[in-house]
């Protein structure tokens, strides 16, 4: 269990640097498109792709991964961050999500980065805390 919480804490904090990388106006529309990848025929795919990507938090060492991304976009004046999921439901049952299964909300890019500094500084506690105890 311990490994699944650091191991989201480092990848969290790496795809930060990915996340905070602004998407060009240009290609916000096909960045944001559906987890479905719908858009990858279309002339922006080559272009999108990589933005697209970054986003990735990796989660393949997960049983039924779900798949989340991230991507900032300053639009009108909002710095925003977008976070995206899908999920498929465990064929056997045993693993459930709280949540529909796919979604996406946006936020300030700075709450954003204080609710991801929040969720270190509480990990990094309350793994102290365990060790301490041990």
């Amino acid at each position: 269990m311990f490994y699944y919480v650091v191991r989201l804490r480092e990848d969290v904090i790496a795809l930060v640097s990915e996340t905070m990388e602004l998407v060009p106006e240009d290609l916000v529309d096909a960045v944001a498109a559906s987890p479905d990848r719908a858009w990858l025929d279309t002339p922006e795919a080559d272009a999108a792709s990589t933005w697209y990507n970054a986003g990735y938090l990796s989660t393949g060492y997960l049983r039924v991964a779900p798949s989340i991304r991230f991507w900032r976009t300053v639009v009108g004046g909002a710095d925003t961050v977008t976070v995206a999921w899908e999920h498929e439901p465990d064929p056997e049952g045993l693993i459930e999500f709280v949540g529909p299964s796919a979604g996406q909300v946006a936020m300030p890019t700075n709450e954003f980065l204080a609710a991801v500094t929040e969720l270190d500084r509480a990990l990094l506690a309350a793994m102290d805390q365990r060790i301490s105890e041990l």
